[in-house]
């Protein structure tokens, strides 16, 4: 019986296990391969917006395999194959999909990038394999275009959330905790790119995360959870906060009393910061989750969606003009890409109603689009733009 069974597999997989290594054959000398394509994720453009930096996917042919035969006798998993998590990259492709580049070429799972401000360098965090007695952690690196690669963070456990530029692309900062005092929680850090040096930005009680540079540089805000951060749990009490510091190291409070705080997103000339929000723990199925607005010059803050029949799922993004900021929500129990005016009218909705809004959410330098990424774990990922006149979609196809 046993043998009849492998005999079948065999017979039924092995024309699928022959495409997978003439795939191999004819791709591997390329940069072309339809597995750079199935899976794009973490999108970010560079400044003159010619170009998108992502996460991509070149499993090696034993992976592939190793893949396929784990999916074996699990009919929901089996065609689903092709996505491991090990095999993940850093790329850069022009927004037409044309001069696909791989930047990296490791074992470990790169993702997060970010492009600097003057289009030099790219960070992105990367995660080595598991060896054991091994002390390496996950890092903060950069990377030209032209491949050459230098690594941050030595010695601190790097959050996974994309790594930020200032503005004068001189210093990066990130999230991280000591790998040895991790009882001190997680604290920002910075990182100056000329000379490397690393130094930490906060010591607060608790967690800090989510750093974003204001446009002229001379603040950055934050949130801070006092309690610690409790992972992707979007009605946790977490007794969350804003927290602004200036260029000397001091810190002050702009918002609190939140139970949960994300996505912060500066305006372009600096006076205001969107988030989104839940102002209280006792909230079913994230119900309470709304787009605020908060004036940093006079601390008021406005909730832009409350007026409005949504369930607000995240990814708050503001236009490079500052006329609409962008964000996720369901209504009420499909999902899509919305866009309202920071003083909560004109709310307009730009992609259709699906199970999966999409994540990842950034604009255009132009303003004229935003790219997203639509898929979720363990499924397809691919990014996508949508026009911000007439919502016209399209998909990025690399050739």
């Amino acid at each position: 019986m046993r043998r009849r069974l492998i005999s079948t597999s065999l017979v039924l997989c092995g024309p699928l296990l022959l495409i997978i290594i003439v795939c191999y054959v004819v791709c591997a000398p390329t940069s072309f391969c339809f597995f750079v394509d199935r899976w794009a994720s973490s999108p970010d453009y560079s400044p003159d917006g010619e170009k998108i930096v992502f996460r991509c996917h070149f499993p090696t042919l034993s992976q592939a395999l190793e893949d396929v035969f784990d999916d074996l006798g699990q009919s929901s998993s089996l065609f689903q194959w092709g996505y491991i998590w090990q095999a993940t990259e850093i790329c850069t492709v022009h927004t037409d999909g044309r001069h696909l580049v791989r930047l990296t070429d490791n074992r470990a799972i790169d993702g997060l990038p970010a492009w600097s401000p003057d289009g030099q360098f790219i960070a992105y965090i990367s995660d080595p394999p598991y060896a054991p007695n091994s002390t390496t952690e996950q890092a903060i690196h950069i990377v030209s275009e032209d491949g050459r690669l230098r690594r941050f963070s030595e010695n601190l456990n790097v959050e996974w959330e994309r790594p930020v530029w200032s503005p004068d692309a001189k210093k990066l900062t990130f999230a991280a905790e000591d790998p040895v005092e991790y009882e001190l929680g997680i604290n920002l850090y910075e990182a100056v790119v000329e000379s490397e040096h690393i130094h930490e930005l906060t010591a607060l009680p608790g967690d800090e995360l989510g750093a974003r540079w204001s446009p002229d540089g001379t603040q950055l805000a934050f949130i801070w959870f006092p309690e610690g951060y409790g992972g992707p749990c979007l009605t946790c009490s977490k007794n969350a906060a804003i927290r602004l510091t200036d260029a000397e190291g001091s810190s002050d409070v702009v918002v609190h009393n939140f139970a949960n705080i994300g996505g912060l997103t500066w305006s372009p000339d600096g006076t205001r910061l969107a988030f989104w929000g839940s102002p209280t723990a006792d909230c079913p199925d994230d119900e309470c989750i709304e787009v605020y607005v908060l004036d940093v010059l006079s601390n008021s803050i406005e909730c832009l969606t409350e007026q409005y029949d949504l369930v607000v799922t995240g990814e708050t993004a503001w236009s490079p003009d500052g006329e609409r900021i962008a964000f996720t929500a369901r209504a009420p129990r499909a999902a899509a890409i919305y866009t309202i005016r920071p003083d909560g009218e004109s709310l307009s909705r730009l992609t259709s109603p699906a199970a999966y809004a999409g994540r990842d959410l950034v604009w255009t330098p132009d303003g004229k689009s935003i790219a997203f990424v639509r898929g979720i774990e363990g499924e397809k990922w691919h990014i996508w733009f949508v026009e911000i006149e007439g919502g016209r979609l399209k998909k990025l196809r690399i050739s």
